[in-house]
């Protein structure tokens, strides 16, 4: 295993005091009396179309069975649609995970595991045809063969070229313990072969993926693979279509058993993982975080720093020159009792930010935070009990740019303000479409989502 950075079982402490993130109101999703279940915060059943759309998912018994359920948020009229039924089989749903691609399709997918009706057990898939306007039937791409079970998707978006990546858990065809597996959908192809890509005599879960804009894949997931006694955080990565060899992320002292892992893909081949760890020097349960870059691992980071209380279903989203920001749910000395949302950013220099407690929640509690970005602009969905039942919020945000400096080193692109509206389109000299808030600087990706350019505002209001 390759490690780089401070010795193993050492973890950093944050002192940096948090970021001022221009936070939006809080939003109620749901309020009906049946309960409403988004993802697991690895999987994120929340998705961002290229335009700002935002759709929502969730498992819902209202109608009867467990369903899927979801909203939509029209990013060109600002409104939040309402609450829509999506799936009517007869038989109950697991959790959902969607993702967006640059085409605006959303891909949404989820498992079936009832042994009462086993023609219909796997994972199975559904998307939205952003050009349709509509959403197409659903299919089951991965069968799961009665005894076996195939558990809890997760997708990641080529966000070039539209490939689907998902990753699950479940039993080989030929029986055994639980292994990571993972498929691939290439648009004009189609589904190829799923792959299995752990192989240890021993209980597998919790498997996340991400893949980057070169189509390099980075899967975390929950094991024993590398020797030790209890779940650790292991990864695998497949750079130029070649499968590395298995890694551990999690080296904190004791080798206690850790949870929750979640990945993103950053820059130039850098993995960023977020995990609720455990370490015997600490009697609560941490927000950890590391870096696998070309070169190594980075030291382990406690982001969430060394409070008093239980952190825990940690959520990271990249946001540019790998830079992430990350979300989880946990108590507080300002609120003991009931678990808040958290938020932390990591700067530019790769040293993250103070815990951020972003609810005062008084009646109900934060569960299964979720996040994803979109420029600089963040989502976060989380569930919350609310009047004895568990509803869905949405909390928007979006990083201030200014003395944010010009990555690509390219002179500044300067358009005049024709209004004084709060954020104005605009076209840069080659044509590319820009928005620019009240600030008058914003940072926009160009068309390969890798680098970025200063905007300035100048002349008119």
């Amino acid at each position: 295993m390759v490690r780089c950075g401070i010795c193993i079982f050492a973890v950093c402490i944050l002192a940096r005091p948090g970021p001022a993130i221009e936070w939006d109101s809080l939003v109620r999703l749901t309020s009906h009396p049946a309960v409403q279940v988004p993802g697991l915060s690895y999987q994120r059943s929340i998705a961002v179309d290229p335009q700002g759309n935002i759709f929502v998912f969730w498992l819902d018994s209202r109608a009867g069975f467990r369903q899927i359920w979801y909203r939509g948020y029209e990013a060109g009229s600002g409104i939040w649609l309402p609450e829509s039924q999506l799936t009517r089989m007869e038989i109950n749903l697991n959790l959902p995970t969607a993702g967006a691609d640059p085409a605006g399709n959303i891909h949404l997918l989820w498992h079936i595991d009832a042994q009462s009706y086993p023609q219909l057990r796997g994972i199975w898939y559904q998307r939205f045809d952003a050009a349709t306007s509509r959403w197409l039937a659903e299919t089951l791409p991965v069968f799961a063969p009665q005894p076996y079970n195939l558990k809890y998707p997760a997708v990641a978006v080529q966000p070039v070229t539209g490939a689907l990546h998902i990753v699950y858990y479940g039993n080989p065809d030929t029986g055994g313990v639980p292994q990571v597996f993972h498929k691939e959908y290439q648009p004009g192809t189609g589904w190829l072969p799923a792959e299995q890509i752990t192989s240890f005599p021993a209980d597998h879960r919790d498997a996340s993926v991400a893949v980057d804009s070169a189509g390099n894949l980075c899967v975390v997931w929950l094991g024993m693979d590398l020797g030790s006694s209890s779940n650790q955080v292991l990864c695998r990565r497949r750079i130029d279509g070649v499968w590395q060899e298995p890694e551990q992320v999690s080296e904190l002292a004791g080798g206690l058993a850790q949870y929750s892992p979640a990945v993103t893909a950053g820059g130039n081949n850098c993995w960023h993982v977020v995990w609720q760890g455990s370490d015997a020097n600490y009697p609560y349960y941490l927000i950890c975080y590391r870096c696998r870059n070309p070169q190594g691992w980075s030291e382990i980071t406690a982001v969430s720093g060394y409070v008093q209380f239980n952190q825990e279903s940690p959520s990271i989203a990249h946001l540019f020159n790998n830079r992430c920001a990350a979300v989880w749910c946990g108590k507080t000395a300002g609120s003991p009792d009931r678990k808040q949302l958290i938020f932390a950013l990591q700067e530019s220099a790769g040293v993250w930010t103070g815990p951020q407690q972003l609810t005062g929640l008084t009646t109900h509690e934060v569960k299964q935070p979720a996040l994803v970005t979109q420029n600089r602009i963040l989502h976060i969905l989380f569930a919350g009990d609310s009047a004895g039942n568990t509803d869905l919020f949405y909390l928007g945000g979006r990083l201030p740019a200014t003395g944010v400096s010009q990555p690509d080193r390219q002179p500044p692109v300067r358009i005049v303000n024709i209004g004084d509206c709060p954020v104005l389109t605009g076209f840069t000299p080659a044509g590319t479409r820009v928005r620019i808030n009240r600030t008058g600087v914003y940072l926009i990706p160009d068309h390969r989502f890798r680098f970025q350019k200063l905007v300035v505002l100048s002349g008119g209001n």
